[in-house]
C-alpha cells in the first residue's frame, strides 16, 4: 500500500536521495501533486502561504511529493526519453518554473504510488506524518484551499483545521 515507514525519494532540485524518516522534522506535511491536476495548481497559492508559515518552526517540514510513474504516464508531450523517472524529472522541473513553485519537490520511490489500489488514490491530497515513530495520522482529501489572497487563505476553515491537525495553530 505504500504506507511503510521511511518512504524514500529524490529531491527534485538536487537529485539528492533521501529517506523521509531521516529528515530533521517532527511532523511532515506532504502534498501529493500532479501537473495534470487542475485543483493541484489552483491550491498552490495556499500551499505557498502555508509553507511560508511553517518555515518559522523547525519542527515542521512541508514538501510537494509526486509519484514519478503517475506523472510520466498522465502527462503528454515529448521529453526526449521513455524512462518514466527521467520524464517525471523533466516534467516536474518544467512545472516548478511554470508555476513558480517554492516548496521543495520530492519524487517518491515505490512502494509509494498514486492509484485506485493505493493509500493515495488521487491528487491533491495532503498527508500529515509524525516521523518518530513513523505515523501517518491524517490525510486531507482534495485542496486545502483554492483562495489566492493571504487574508482569505489564513481565514479559510480548511487551512485553519490543517494547522490545528498539524499542531501548529500559533503559526
Amino acid at each position: 500500500m505504500g504506507m511503510e515507514a521511511n518512504w524514500k525519494g529524490s529531491i527534485l532540485s538536487s537529485s539528492e536521495k533521501i529517506s523521509l524518516g531521516d529528515l530533521p522534522y517532527e511532523v511532515l506535511a506532504l502534498n501529493v501533486y500532479s501537473p495534470t491536476c487542475i485543483p493541484c495548481f489552483q491550491e498552490l497559492p495556499a500551499l505557498e502561504r502555508i509553507y511560508s508559515r511553517l518555515t518559522k518552526d523547525k519542527r515542521f517540514g512541508m514538501f510537494i511529493v509526486v509519484d514519478p510513474n503517475q506523472v510520466s504516464e498522465s502527462t503528454s508531450g515529448e521529453y526526449g526519453t521513455n524512462d518514466p523517472i527521467q520524464r517525471a524529472i523533466l516534467i516536474m522541473k518544467q512545472e516548478v518554473v511554470k508555476r513558480n513553485i517554492q516548496i521543495p519537490v520530492i519524487l517518491l520511490d515505490l512502494p509509494f504510488k498514486v492509484s485506485n489500489e493505493s493509500f493515495v488514490t488521487a491528487t491533491p491530497e495532503t498527508i500529515l506524518i509524525r516521523t518518530k515513530p513513523w505515523n501517518i495520522y491524517y490525510n486531507f482529501i482534495g485542496s486545502l484551499s483554492e483562495e489566492s489572497e493571504i487574508s482569505k487563505i489564513d481565514s479559510d476553515s480548511r487551512v485553519q483545521f490543517f494547522f490545528h491537525q498539524l499542531g501548529a495553530r500559533n503559526l
